[in-house]
Formats: C-alpha cells, sequence, structure tokens
C-alpha cells in the first residue's frame, strides 16, 4: 500500500510539473493568453515551453479549424494560444530546440466550430526559427493560434521553444481604440481632434503638450464614453500653442484608474503664428496654471479681466528666461463668467480666455 501510495504521489508530481512546461492550452478550450514577458531575443532566450503530450506522436490535433495547408510532414499533437489585436497587423515568432520542426497556425472566429484560418508557417525545418505574419485583424478581436509539429521523423513532432519576437499582440482588450488622432492650424491656433472606434470603461482623455516630444504637461481633460461601440469624435482647440514644435498626446484614463497613452503627433508654428501665452485647466474652478515664454530676466503683471475689460485680480511674478510655469491663485473666488487672462512683460501684452465654472 505503501508503495502504492508513493507511486501516486510521484505520478502526480511528474503530471503537475508536465502541465505546468507546456505552457499552453491542451486544446482549444483551454487555449492560454500570450504573455509578452515571453518576448526576450532569439536565439536561446525567454522561457522554455513544451508541446509535448504523454501520448504524442500519436495524438491527433484538435479538431478546431480547418486543418493546416503549410506543412511538409507528418503533423503532431497542438498547443492553443489566444490573444487579442492591438493593431491590424501581428507578428508571432517562435524559436524550437534542435531537435523541433515547429509549425504555427493562426485563426479568426470566436467557437471551435467557426474557427477559420488567417495564416500558418512551417518553413524553416528543425531548429528553425517560424514567424507568422497577419495583417487585415480588427483591432480589440479576440484570435488564436496553435504551435505543432510537422514531420515524418517522430523524435522532431515534439520539443521545446521559445517565444523570442512578436507584435501586435494583447492579453486584454484596449480601453479605448483610436481610429484617428491629428492636429490641424487655425490662425494660430492648434485643433486636436481624434475618434475612436470602441471604448471600455473610458473615464477620460487628458491632452497633453511638450516643446521637445519628451516633458509633456496637461492642456485640458476632455470626459470619455464610458463603455460604447460606437464610432466617436471628440476635439480641443488649444488656443496658444507655443513658437516651434508642439507635440501633443492624449493620455487615456479608464475608471479603474488604468492608464494609456496614443501616439504623440507634432505641429510646427512660425513666430507669427504661434501665442507664447496659455492656461490650464480651461474650464477652470480653481487656481490657474499660466505658461509664458520670456526673452529674458524680467517681471510681469498678470491680470484677470472680466466680460468688460474690467480687472478683477492683478498678481506680479519674476520671470526667468524661456518657458515660465505660473499658478496664479484665488480664481476660484470668481463668479462663473468667461474672462480674459492679461500678461504684460516683455514690452508686449498677450490675452488668453478662460472659463471660471
Amino acid at each position: 500500500m505503501k508503495n502504492l501510495l508513493l507511486f501516486i504521489v510521484l505520478a502526480l508530481a511528474s503530471l503537475t510539473a508536465f502541465t505546468q512546461s507546456l505552457g499552453g492550452g491542451t486544446d482549444y478550450s483551454g487555449a492560454v493568453f500570450f504573455d509578452n514577458n515571453w518576448l526576450l531575443a532569439c536565439p536561446g532566450g525567454g522561457t522554455s515551453f513544451s508541446n509535448q503530450a504523454a501520448f504524442e506522436p500519436t495524438t491527433a490535433m484538435t479538431n478546431c479549424g480547418e486543418p493546416p495547408t503549410c506543412v511538409t510532414g507528418t503533423i503532431g499533437s497542438d498547443v492553443w494560444y489566444k490573444f487579442y489585436a492591438a493593431a491590424t497587423t501581428a507578428s508571432i515568432q517562435v524559436a524550437p530546440s534542435a531537435s523541433f520542426d515547429i509549425a504555427i497556425q493562426a485563426f479568426s472566429g470566436a467557437a471551435c466550430s467557426s474557427l477559420f484560418p488567417i495564416g500558418c508557417v512551417d518553413l524553416a525545418g528543425n531548429n528553425g526559427t517560424e514567424t507568422l505574419n497577419l495583417s487585415g485583424l480588427i483591432v480589440n478581436n479576440i484570435y488564436y493560434f496553435r504551435i505543432f509539429g510537422a514531420t515524418n521523423s517522430v523524435a522532431n513532432r515534439t520539443g521545446t521553444y521559445n517565444f523570442c519576437g512578436s507584435s501586435g499582440l494583447l492579453t486584454t482588450q484596449l480601453a479605448v481604440n483610436i481610429l484617428s488622432f491629428v492636429v490641424t492650424e487655425n490662425d494660430g491656433q492648434a485643433t486636436i481632434a481624434w475618434s475612436t472606434q470602441s471604448e471600455v470603461n473610458n473615464s477620460h482623455f487628458q491632452v497633453e503638450r511638450s516643446s521637445d516630444g519628451f516633458s509633456f504637461s496637461p492642456i485640458a481633460i476632455v470626459q470619455g464614453s464610458g463603455t460604447t461601440s460606437r464610432a466617436t469624435d471628440y476635439s480641443f482647440i488649444d488656443l496658444s500653442p507655443q513658437t516651434g514644435n508642439n507635440y501633443y498626446r492624449l493620455l487615456i484614463v479608464d475608471r479603474d484608474g488604468l492608464l494609456d497613452y496614443s501616439q504623440t503627433i507634432v505641429a510646427t508654428f512660425a513666430p507669427d503664428q504661434a501665442r507664447d501665452l496659455t492656461v490650464y485647466p480651461n474650464p477652470t474652478v480653481g487656481d490657474l496654471q499660466v505658461r509664458l515664454h520670456a526673452q529674458g530676466s524680467e517681471m510681469a503683471e498678470i491680470s484677470v479681466l472680466d466680460a468688460v475689460g474690467r480687472i478683477v485680480q492683478t498678481e506680479w511674478y519674476n520671470l526667468s528666461i524661456g518657458d515660465n510655469l505660473l499658478t496664479f491663485k484665488n480664481v476660484s473666488a470668481l463668479p462663473a463668467a468667461i474672462y480674459s487672462l492679461r500678461a504684460v512683460y516683455g514690452g508686449s501684452t498677450q490675452h488668453v480666455k478662460f472659463v471660471k465654472r
């Protein structure tokens, strides 16, 4: 009896270790989400996985989707993975062990009976890295792929492999799928416009700007649409872009506090186009952040004017050469209305409007 119990314990331990070594699902229904932590340099990097099954190579492939047509020999059993598309194209690259002739096949669809093959590769032979390039993907849709051996040699139909390079693969759906993001110039102002194809739990967008493409500052908050599968358009007008390059990006914030960034785009304004005075946030309920550019060390008189041009508040600031970020306080005490912020410095006067809520 003791020997029997010892055998069972050892068998269970062996089975557990074997199951963990697979790295993927042994059939379609158990497909494992691709983990980007597996992406390390080829060859030999990354975590080692296996397609070996206890009864391989006599086990047939999972009967899901059409059988592969790219193989050059007898097909061994398969291991399944899945991913959400982050772009319309994706690349899956796998480095097998020296004794493994690996193949990859990918599918669209959401059920075993409806899987449709969208790509297959089996080119490199034993110990050859295989790369499957996919196109025509729909962002945020789920896709499946399987890894298997394809050779007449029984010894080469199973083995270990590493994921060593890929792109366009996600383990979770994008909170926001941005279709377009553009900046246009109009009368010295920058119109930032973007549209989304779908949104999941989206709280808001924070529009950010930079003069060098590295250090960004927020210039606006635009509320998102929560969860929607409808295309939605958004825009914000930067009334006071800076002279030269203005880099813009979107910080996407979901209702759980998760963050994501859009791509960065740039718009260039000549000296006679740009305005060197900006305020944030606009509209505001409290303090205003005032950014202005000075040609030298000097004093600036900054005032808030009401709709008829009367000064309702004035502050003085010491400026240094270059960009200055100032905090104009006590705006919260003003009645809700449209105001003008006036900055007098460097022998010039500049105005920018803002809304007090």
